[in-house]
């Protein structure tokens, strides 16, 4: 999924045409779930993914108890993206080191919880050694043996 996500451009025939090209890619991708640890434990960290906490108890119109307004809103929402687009043709989208700090807490809290973690942890602070390797850990913090 990463390196699709990733790929900056996709390679397809247009109908009628005669050969595929490269063609860059024009979208964001946009998902959504209905549980809060969608996000993989990944070492290599989760930037391809911003995620958004909506909260329902807040929303101050429903967007089917009017749909005509609803349209409407998303109109003008998409209007004031392109009006930006148009105004800033080079803008790269680059976040802040800030929000990319705050970016890093937030993929933390959409993550699953890791139970090795604790355990380790929890060897680690009653470990006396003054080093140590991964494969004490493996062996001694996680009981496990080598195959």
């Amino acid at each position: 999924m990463k390196a699709f996500l990733s790929r900056p451009k996709d390679n397809y025939k247009i109908p009628y045409e005669t050969h595929p090209e490269d063609r860059p890619r024009q979208c964001v991708f946009v998902g959504t779930s209905n549980t809060l640890d969608f996000l993989p434990l990944d070492r290599t960290g989760n930037r391809r993914f911003a995620p958004i906490m909506v909260h329902p108890e807040r929303v101050k119109k429903h967007i089917l108890e009017d749909e005509h307004e609803s349209h409407e809103y998303i109109e003008q929402l998409w209007a004031e993206m392109m009006d930006f687009y148009y105004k800033h043709k080079n803008y790269k989208l680059k976040l802040s080191k800030d929000m990319e700090e705050y970016l890093k807490v937030m993929q933390k809290e959409f993550m699953p919880e890791d139970t090795k973690v604790g355990q380790i942890q929890e060897w680690l602070d009653d470990c006396s050694e003054d080093y140590v390797c991964t494969l004490m850990i493996y062996r001694e913090a996680l009981k496990l043996e080598k195959k």
